[in-house]
């Protein structure tokens, strides 16, 4: 009796373990097809790119799949200005994927619902040319693993080239990339991280260097449907050198933003930061660093705005012309928005240069308690209310009116006006910042500060102040 219990329990289980990878190939297939459909009406995906399942072959313990994205590249970069009649249509761009599908329950040793193992398989007029740099490996792969929470994670692979490009042009340094993201479509939360340590290309007139480019973001809908969450993007070294040897270098460049949502409001800051950045003959500073800080964002009403917004770019509209009715739905918007009194801050504006350092800050805040109408513009202005400082070391206010000066002087010349011998252009442009400087101080629209000049500007209750005076004689509508 207890050998046939036990003998039917052991068939009971490798009929499970028999059915089990075929339930989970349904299941998969099903959430394959889900995810492509959702996908395709996914508001933020835009009109010029398609997906679509060309192939989906389900077995027992696997299944296979080819995928194609479509890029319509004429929709995608639009032609600008007048094309000839004769021009051919640019043709889209194709890019087929192979996959395979390992069913769960058990792959590799892991509890998963599947693994599928996905490459870009180049189309025949592309072939050669992918060769040329991929001779050996797939140009891009990716593994990515089903859980059974419904997470899926996925890994990204660029193979590295060095080399001549295909058409022996120019040298290529690229040490690839690599990619991770995590998604949970019913959640609505996405996380992905991307690094390429190098890329380089020289020939005998340039060079570019592209080192440390590092993408995260982490997003997830707000209680208002709204993506929101963190993004952030940076660049070790960035160096183009141009003809002539002129130079642009760029070192540990960021940018960062990130966006909440606190009883239907939304609040986003970004900031923007480098370590030190130069251009041949032209400049040369850093650090740097400039934080942007938006509050009291009402996110219905941005939610709607965004809904219509899409809805734009869906039509066929030109871009000048979609571009014009977007900036009308935002007007036609504004009142729902400018009805939570939003306030826009420059909370840091920091440039360290060989002369010192630029500094300034930015508030603007907007009152939208009582009833206004935002056709009527002069009613808006005495619900702003606006506090801005700034300082400026005193040599760059004298370098800016002597690049000025010199200006005039070249505008005035190339017009075949008379300037004067070198000797009088020399002392006027010598002599052109201190009186420019006198003036503005004059006005009172700046004040000296030691080796810097300052301007602190506020404008409250309809009334204006400039550096603690009253300004309002400099715009007699404030009177």
């Amino acid at each position: 009796m207890k050998k046939t219990i036990i003998s039917i329990a052991v068939l009971v289980v490798l009929a499970a373990a028999g059915v089990s990878p075929y339930w989970f190939g349904q299941r998969v297939e099903s959430e394959f097809q889900s995810q492509i459909s959702q996908l395709k009406s996914n508001p933020h995906v835009p009109q010029w790119l398609n997906v679509s399942i060309d192939e989906y072959k389900r077995g027992w313990f696997s299944s296979t799949a080819k995928t194609s994205m479509t890029i319509d590249l004429a929709e995608a970069f639009p032609a600008t200005g007048a094309q000839p009649a004769n021009k051919p249509s640019q043709k889209p761009l194709v890019l087929t994927f192979e996959s395979n599908v390992q069913h769960g329950p058990f792959v590799h040793g892991q509890w998963v619902m599947a693994v599928e193992e996905s490459h870009w398989v180049p189309s025949p007029d592309m072939k050669d040319t992918v060769a040329h740099y991929f001779p050996n490996k797939p140009p891009l792969s990716e593994t990515t693993v089903i859980e059974m929470n419904g997470w899926a994670k996925t890994d990204f692979r660029v193979p590295a080239f060095s080399g001549r490009d295909h058409l022996n042009r120019v040298d290529i340094r690229w040490q690839g990339l690599t990619g991770t993201t995590q998604a949970n479509l019913k959640l609505k939360q996405f996380k992905a991280k991307f690094n390429a340590p190098l890329f380089k290309l020289v020939d005998d007139e340039k060079k570019a260097l592209l080192k440390s480019l590092s993408f995260q973001v982490e997003e997830k809908n707000s209680a208002s449907d709204i993506p929101i969450g963190n993004m952030a993007v940076s660049v070790g070294q960035m160096n183009v050198t141009g003809a002539k040897n002129a130079e642009v270098k760029a070192q540990g460049l960021s940018v960062t933003a990130s966006s909440n949502e606190s009883n239907a409001m939304l609040d986003v800051n970004e900031s923007f930061k480098f370590d030190h950045v130069s251009a041949a003959n032209q400049f040369d500073i850093g650090p740097g660093e400039l934080v942007l800080e938006l509050h009291n964002i009402d996110a219905q009403a941005m939610m709607e705005i965004q809904r219509q917004v899409e809805q734009v770019q869906k039509s066929s509209t030109p871009p000048k012309e979609m571009a014009s009715n977007i900036l009308g739905l935002y007007k036609s918007n504004s009142k729902a928005l400018l009805k939570a009194s939003p306030e826009f801050e420059i909370s840091r504006l920091k440039l360290t240069t060989q002369q010192g350092d630029v500094t300034g800050r930015l508030l603007v805040k907007f009152d939208g308690k009582a009833d206004f109408d935002t056709n009527d513009l002069t009613s808006l202005v005495p619900r702003l209310t606006v506090d801005a400082e700034a300082s400026v070391p005193t040599v760059l206010l004298k370098k800016a009116f002597e690049k000025q000066a010199r200006a005039r002087i070249a505008t005035a010349q190339k017009n075949g006006q008379p300037v004067g011998d070198a000797e009088q252009i020399e002392q006027y442009v010598q002599q052109m910042p201190a009186r420019q400087i006198a003036q503005f101080e004059a006005m009172n629209f700046i004040v000296p500060d030691g080796d810097l000049h300052r301007a602190h500007l506020e404008f409250k209750n309809g009334k204006l102040t400039l550096n603690g005076k009253s300004a309002d004689n400099l715009f007699p509508g404030n009177q």
